[in-house]
């Protein structure tokens, strides 16, 4: 496998998280309910881990048994916990964490917010790219079948 559509697709899934982040930030701020942001992020992550376990596709053009197997693993997270947070923001609207950085950085908050989720793409990124590096790419045949 070649380097360039690993870096390439880590480009791809860091403007995407990057994006999702940006959204959870903007609905965060038009609503004031600052548990949106684990919502956006749990339900962006999740798709888009989804979508990037799917890639490379095979030149048949069909994704292999491990590859839906790990989309479907990671679609089952994301619903759950993203239900989860869903309900609780619903009923509580805030989660106390967020509260209180904007509390401690006043006036500020807004840019500070802002970056603070930027940096969380940057975390989520990082994983994604190590757990596709190629030593686990090209995995030894252990004679699992799936």
């Amino acid at each position: 496998m070649s380097l360039l559509p690993l870096i390439l697709q880590f480009v791809v899934m860091a403007l995407a998280v990057s994006a999702v982040m940006a959204i959870a930030w903007f609905i965060q701020r038009r609503t004031g309910a600052t548990g949106w942001i684990d919502v956006c992020w749990t339900f962006g992550t999740g798709l888009i881990a989804c979508l990037a376990s799917l890639v490379p596709v095979p030149p048949d053009g069909t994704a292999s048994a491990r590859q839906i197997v790990v989309a479907i693993l990671v679609a089952i997270w994301s619903l759950r916990l993203g239900g989860h947070l869903l309900l609780r923001t619903c009923k509580a609207g805030d989660d106390p964490r967020y509260r209180d950085l904007i509390d401690q950085w006043g006036a500020t908050a807004s840019r500070r917010m802002f970056l603070q989720l930027q940096r969380r793409r940057q975390l989520v990124c990082s994983w994604q790219s190590r757990s596709r590096s190629p030593h686990i790419i090209r995995a030894p045949n252990l004679g699992l079948r799936i």
